[in-house]
Parts: C-alpha cells; sequence; structure tokens
C-alpha cells in the first residue's frame, strides 16, 4: 500500500477567480471610489490586496499616507498628477507609482477622462492603516459669520499712506490668522496642499498656521498677494517695492 506524499504544501486559502461585474464599488477613505477586487478572507500580515481605484474627472484624493502596507498604482486609464511628499508627478496610462510605507501622497485626475488605477498593497491595507493628513471642506467646521463678512470686503486694504520720515506704512491686511486663512481656503475651494504650495509652503506648515501658529509677516504678505483682490495685491505690491528702494 503506497504512501500519501508529505512534501506538499497545504494552501493557506482557497484559490478562486472573481469576477470584476461582481463585485459592489465603494468610498475609499481618501475619497477615490473603489473595487475591492481582491483582499485577504481573514486578518493576515502577509496577505495582499489589490483594488481597482477611480478618481472622477477634476477629482483630487485626500493628502494620505499608510503606516505599514506599501502600494503599487498602475494607471489603466487617464492620466493625472500624483503628488509624493512634496513633489508631483504626472502620470498617465501604463505608468507606475511605487508608494513606500509612510510616504504622504495623492492623485488628482487631470485628463479628459476619469483615472483608473490597479492598486496594490502589501501587506493587505485596511481603514486603520490609512491616515488622512488634510480635512475635506466639506467635512471641516462651518466659517464664522464675522471672518466671512471680512473675506467679502473688497476694500480691506486701503491704508497705503507713506510718510518720508518713516517709511512706507505696513497695508492693512485682509487676513492674517489661522482661522481666517482656513476660511479663504474653503471658501476657495482648495485642499491644503494645493493652497499652500502657490506660495511655496508645505502642506504640513501651513496646516500648522491653520491650527493657530503665528504666521510670520512675508508668509502674510506673500498669502495677500497671491489670493487677495487686485486691490489689496497692488497695495502689497506698493509696500514691497516701496520698501525696498
Amino acid at each position: 500500500m503506497s504512501k500519501k506524499p508529505t512534501d506538499q504544501a497545504t494552501p493557506a486559502a482557497t484559490a478562486k477567480v472573481q469576477r470584476r461585474s461582481g463585485v459592489k464599488p465603494g468610498k475609499a477613505k481618501d475619497g477615490s471610489m473603489i473595487l475591492r477586487l481582491a483582499q485577504p478572507a481573514r486578518d493576515t500580515k502577509t496577505a495582499q490586496w489589490l483594488v481597482e481605484s477611480t478618481v472622477k474627472l477634476g477629482q483630487t484624493t485626500l493628502m494620505h499616507r499608510h503606516c505599514r502596507s506599501e502600494e503599487i498604482c498602475h494607471v489603466i486609464a487617464g492620466s493625472g498628477r500624483v503628488t509624493l511628499n512634496d513633489e508631483w508627478f504626472q502620470v498617465r496610462t501604463g505608468d507606475t507609482v511605487q508608494i513606500p510605507p509612510g510616504t504622504p501622497h495623492k492623485i488628482q485626475a487631470t485628463g479628459s477622462i476619469p483615472l483608473r488605477m490597479l492598486i496594490s498593497s502589501y501587506p493587505a491595507c485596511s481603514d486603520d492603516d490609512i491616515e488622512i493628513l488634510e480635512v475635506s471642506p466639506k467635512q471641516e467646521d462651518p466659517m464664522p459669520q464675522s471672518i466671512l463678512r471680512k473675506l467679502d470686503d473688497i476694500t480691506a486694504m486701503t491704508d497705503t499712506k507713506t510718510t518720508a520720515k518713516k517709511g512706507p506704512k505696513l497695508p492693512k491686511l485682509a487676513f492674517t490668522t489661522g482661522p481666517e486663512l482656513k476660511a479663504l481656503r474653503r471658501k476657495l475651494l482648495l485642499n491644503q496642499s494645493d493652497f499652500w504650495n502657490r506660495i511655496k509652503v508645505t502642506q504640513s506648515g501651513g496646516s500648522r498656521y491653520e491650527s493657530g501658529r503665528n504666521v510670520p509677516k512675508p508668509v502674510a504678505l506673500l498669502l495677500n498677494l497671491t489670493y487677495g483682490t487686485d486691490k489689496q495685491a497692488a497695495a502689497v505690491m506698493n509696500y514691497l517695492r516701496t520698501k525696498s528702494e
């Protein structure tokens, strides 16, 4: 009587074929729509995870990072701009992005069609491994009416008088505090990364300013020059040019 072989590995899980049409779509924590094509049947640190992610045209996912999982994203349709840490790169169909654990990242669909990607992670990504680094404008606290009125006041920076003895007088800036800057950003429908990157401040630095850290005068001047009305920007420009003479 022959003995049964004992050197064959026992499968850790049941092999199967997953039909894409049978997967129910869901929404990821970063705001993208996903199809979970393959996920571990049980909690394990060795299993992989595969999803199809879709970012709507013009949409940008929230900046986030994964504490444990490494992600590999392969673009299967569309084009976009991926941000890794403080750098961004254009991607298109056929490109692959490797994202190590702990790397802040997000992606924006910039082409003529939605951006679709196949995303594999190891170990399998879970919701508790996703750390959101910026708040969606829809989730933030309501803006105080006093700040709204101040943002709408186009005459907030009209005091530009100078004297020969004391030099140019600093114009009255429309927004200088964290709550005012946060309210302005929300009014413009910009996330933290896009808002602060225009004056070359990192998302983490901008977040600290919005949380109450003192905003230095050079930063406040740049913000008012960038986001103020034409009249406000002209007042700042006049002050800077006169100051440098």
